[in-house]
């Protein structure tokens, strides 16, 4: 299902909450491991992410964690 979609239910009160991690830290730290392999420097195995729950009361305040369809 399209996070658009989920968004909206949860908007609409379909779902009562969502898990969602932070895209912006993903993408900084993927293209961080990737430039540091290339340089042949040491990368970590496992990176954590955060996880947050999104509820209706605080969707908006949150909506950073919300995954963009367009840039």
């Amino acid at each position: 299902m399209a996070l658009s979609l989920l968004v909206e239910d949860l908007r609409g009160g379909a779902v009562r909450a969502l898990i969602a991690q932070d895209p912006a830290t993903i993408g900084k730290t993927g293209v961080g491991q990737a430039v540091a392999a290339l340089e042949g420097k040491s990368v970590e195995r496992d990176i954590e992410t955060d996880l947050v729950a999104l509820t209706k009361a605080d969707m908006e305040a949150n909506s950073k964690y919300f995954y963009k369809q367009r840039c």
